[in-house]
């Protein structure tokens, strides 16, 4: 694959007011000043198809029509005061790469020589503050454009940008669709800074306040700071199925079956008075930020109600209502919450707030017809193991729920010093035990 050509296009729009960050863009502030050159660990990509053949000077003219329409892609970090501002101009270089005759047969063959070749160019270095936060690569055969690459920086957009920013380009490049988005990142902010929505996050943030002091003494909110830190995964279809089953048969979510099963392992294995994980809460339930290419993360706290081994129903609704309350509870629009939850931790006034629990699924129904086959093994079905080690992190536990497809992938990025490599594979498998066990 041969790298010959670059375009900028360039977007325009307002130049806006300077605005405070959101809680989700916030919390990536932290992370992306933290780490440095290791914040590329966050860049998110995807690609598309198009659905017909287009010429290269053609597909740049679509690309540029679908994100001149785009605010979030002029949206620059001030650094110096910690806001967020809009560019009245932005400049975005889309990369050229001519693929090797005869690969240009074989998808499969070129998607992994655009990975190889390509996909680094676009996640070498982690995006700046005040870069445009997306790169572009696209990958042709003579003049005709058989793939777009594209990576997105995280600290505007989230995983839901990702996938509906892919549904934008496909629409485009396979159907002629230039379908705009409901919301603008402008007027999220608008409507976050109204007086309304600003007196809303300060009874939340009292309620947090309340709620860390009266915790008992931990860890408090942590900071992204050096150690090591081992990141674990379980892969099941056994452990999918088990969740399924359970939350059918409760009246819950598959996302509160998970959690409930793993805070009762965290429990057993690290920490018997383990109160709560806060939960990152994703907004697209939302259905006019189904769309919407921006950051509409926040975080919920999960109180965890008392385990008795009698009453696993119980316990399971009581994770389930807790989990309702902590979405309804979560703030999309204000940094205030860290700042404060930040200052309690260091005066000693915070409970443990180092465990998080994410469920990152796409398409939270990809396990409905799952069934659960009594004879399966969760010990042998289960694959589990250690895929990475992190010189910073901010948790004791972060534990990220994903589907692919049938599959359960539960990751958890733990604090070494507390969770050894070890134990968090113990622990994983105790999870996929007691997901199988209360399926039965």
């Amino acid at each position: 694959m041969k790298l010959d050509a670059v375009v900028d296009l360039l977007l325009r729009g307002q130049l806006s007011r300077s605005w405070p960050l959101t809680w989700g863009q916030g919390a990536m502030w932290d992370a992306y000043t933290a780490l440095g050159q290791e914040a590329k660990r966050y860049t998110m990509w995807s690609y598309i198809v198009p659905g017909r053949a287009f010429e290269r000077g053609e597909a740049i003219d679509v690309l540029h029509r679908v994100l001149d329409e785009i605010d979030a892609f002029r949206l620059v970090f001030d650094a110096s005061r910690a806001t967020i501002r809009f560019r009245d101009e932005a400049v975005v270089r889309v990369v050229t790469a001519r693929c090797t005759v005869g690969v240009q047969l074989d998808a499969n063959a070129l998607r992994e020589e655009a990975m190889t070749n390509l996909l680094p160019l676009l996640r070498v270095r982690p995006f700046g503050l005040d870069e445009v936060p997306i790169r572009i690569g696209i990958v042709c055969a003579e003049d005709t454009v058989l793939q777009i690459w594209y990576s997105l920086s995280h600290l505007p957009f989230d995983g839901g940008a990702l996938r509906a920013l892919q549904r934008l380009l496909q629409d485009a490049f396979s159907k002629g669709v230039y379908a705009p988005t409901l919301l603008s990142t402008v007027d999220i902010l608008r409507q976050e800074s109204s007086l309304e929505m600003a007196e809303k996050s300060r009874l939340r943030i009292q309620g947090w306040i309340r709620h860390a002091r009266a915790m008992r003494g931990g860890r408090g909110l942590m900071s992204m700071a050096p150690g090591s830190f081992s990141v674990t995964v379980l892969r099941s279809a056994s452990a999918a199925a088990a969740a399924q089953q359970i939350a059918r048969r409760s009246g819950v979510s598959t996302t509160s079956v998970v959690l409930a099963a793993l805070s009762l392992v965290v429990r057993e294995y690290f920490m018997p008075d383990l109160e709560s994980f806060l939960f990152v809460c994703d907004n697209r339930a939302d259905r006019r930020l189904r769309d919407f290419i921006g950051q509409t993360i926040g975080n919920g706290l999960v109180i965890l109600p008392t385990y008795d081994p009698e009453d696993w129903s119980g316990y399971l609704k009581g994770v389930y209502a807790s989990t309702i309350r902590a979405y309804r509870g979560a703030r999309y629009d204000n940094f205030r919450w860290r700042e404060e939850m930040t200052r309690l931790s260091k005066t000693g006034d915070a409970g443990d707030l180092s465990y998080y629990f994410n469920d990152v699924r796409i398409d939270r129904r990809s396990w409905e017809r799952l069934e659960v086959d009594p004879a399966t093994n969760p010990q042998t079905d289960s694959i589990i193991e250690k895929v990475d080690t992190l010189a910073m992190g901010d948790a004791t536990l972060f534990a990220n729920l994903d589907g692919n497809g049938q599959r359960m992938e539960l990751q958890v990025t733990c604090d070494d010093s507390v969770i050894p490599p070890d134990a968090a594979v113990e622990a994983l498998q105790a999870v996929a035990q007691v997901l199988h066990d209360k399926a039965r």
